[in-house]
């Protein structure tokens, strides 16, 4: 098994089991088991609500949508809302500590399934699987040769005329100097990390993305920018359909 991967499982996984909402939407005023749990599923509603536009916007898609991955679903909070909107909604992660919360927030949901990722890529799903492919604030936390490769794999799960949609960090701002430190020296950041229980962000060149799809026979449908990940990085949405 890929080294980095099962280090970055085992890290999600310690998250998931120590403090699963932070671990997810990480609000300093939120660490330490302080989410309630009705305002974080709202987060999700409000996110998924926020993606659902840009598909109506964009691809021309509007609920009730088909079948839906939610990658990098950790404990639910958008495999919830998407579950009101679509046919089926299937969330993967790698974290079996997600999971397991994931199957509680989602057992009102006949129609959502959760799994847990035992490898770096996604084979366990067939080719042409899914409608629609989402991923919010997950590509971020992948080291960018990974991420690419997680992408191709999304690619390769839709159906054609299938749309994907995600969030990646494409460039560090000047002010961002804990990213910086992190990509100069990441074994002393590793280290910083596991001390304080934290992770790392990372970036995937927008050119490199626009690379793959256009490899993956992906059209470009649109880009929007996305102000959640911060003032010190650029973070955008990018949508894409497949041929």
């Amino acid at each position: 098994m890929n080294s980095s991967f099962e280090s970055a499982r085992r890290q999600w996984t310690s998250l998931g089991a120590d403090d699963p909402l932070w671990a997810v939407l990480s609000d300093p005023a939120k660490k330490g088991g302080k989410w309630n749990m009705e305002e974080f599923l709202a987060t999700g509603e409000s996110d998924v609500s926020r993606f659902v536009g840009f598909l109506r916007k964009h691809a021309h898609l509007s609920p009730p949508l088909g079948d839906v991955l939610d990658f990098g679903c950790g404990v639910g909070r958008l495999s919830r809302a998407w579950a009101s909107r679509a046919k089926s909604v299937t969330g993967v992660d790698v974290a079996p500590t997600m999971i397991q919360m994931a199957e509680k927030v989602l057992r009102e949901f006949p129609n959502a399934r959760v799994c847990v990722n035992v490898e770096n890529n996604l084979r366990q799903f067939s080719d042409k699987s899914f409608d629609v492919v989402a991923s919010y604030i997950t590509i971020q936390h992948i080291p960018p040769a990974a991420a690419l490769t997680y992408l191709s794999e999304l690619c390769r799960l839709l159906r054609p005329g299938g749309v994907l949609i995600f969030q990646a960090i494409t460039e560090r701002k000047p002010g961002d100097w804990k990213g910086w430190l992190g990509d100069w020296f990441p074994w002393l950041v590793e280290i910083h990390h596991r001390l304080i229980k934290g992770f790392r962000v990372f970036v995937t060149p927008e050119k490199s993305i626009f690379r793959l799809m256009q490899s993956m026979a992906m059209e470009t449908v649109a880009i929007e920018e996305d102000p959640g990940a911060g003032k010190n990085v650029t973070s955008r949405i990018f949508i894409f359909r497949k041929r």
